[in-house]
């Protein structure tokens, strides 16, 4: 009984050097290499949505508020763990105006493109990385009070954010992220309501406004 124990023993820890082993040989973020990747933000919070168009319903109640964010990204390694890419984008708010009982909605559509480098490598499988990018954005906000004028605007944006990325194999990898860490607006309004260069609260502003993302490698 013993000798069968010890002989389990040893063919797990094998089992699990050789898995390691494997793990560590198949490197990817390597020279060449594209990856496919979706990015998404969900919130709920209501407080910033409320700065949205604040020239016109500062002084309404705002309730059951709704954002969304999706950027579908390709990315090409010009080097190790260094990729440069393009992005395509459309975020969506919409908040219900609580006097009116109507929906103050916008839509941001938005092209451009990053430059993306995993700078530490933590195990194998687990990095830390940081994005720059610039992207060309059309904001348009409809009203829920019926006699204000739709409101548009085009500007031009530049962000920085980093994240924690997960590789779940050679070609999927998995990732959170604080988003807009530092941008600039070229003009107001806009999609996150900023102006100039700003900076965000990192934590606070990942929990109102979380994003994540999934990465697939196709060659």
């Amino acid at each position: 009984m013993g000798g069968n124990h010890f002989l389990n023993l040893n063919i797990f820890i094998l089992v699990l050097f050789s898995g390691y082993n494997i793990s560590a040989q198949n490197q990817s973020l390597e020279k060449g290499e594209v990856w496919v990747e979706a990015k998404a933000g969900l919130s709920f919070y209501n407080r910033e949505l409320a700065r949205i168009n604040n020239n016109n319903i500062d002084y309404q109640e705002i309730n059951n508020s709704l954002r969304l964010e999706f950027i579908p990204q390709v990315n090409y390694a010009i080097a190790n763990r260094l990729f440069i890419g393009g992005q395509l984008g459309i975020g969506y708010d919409s908040f219900e105006v609580k006097e009116i009982d109507k929906n103050n909605t916008s839509l941001n559509y938005k092209i451009g493109a990053q430059l993306q480098y995993y700078f530490l490598k933590i195990t194998p499988q687990f990095y830390l990385k940081s994005e720059i990018g610039v992207n060309y954005n059309h904001y348009r906000v409809n009203p829920a009070i019926e006699t204000l004028d739709t409101q548009t605007s085009n500007y031009l944006k530049t962000y920085l954010d980093a994240g924690f990325n997960f590789l779940l194999d050679e070609d999927w990898m998995v990732s959170i992220f604080f988003k807009d860490i530092v941008t600039y607006h070229s003009n107001t309004p806009n999609f996150e309501n900023r102006k100039d260069v700003e900076s965000s609260v990192i934590f606070q502003d990942f929990i109102r406004f979380a994003h994540f993302s999934i990465s697939y490698r196709i060659n």
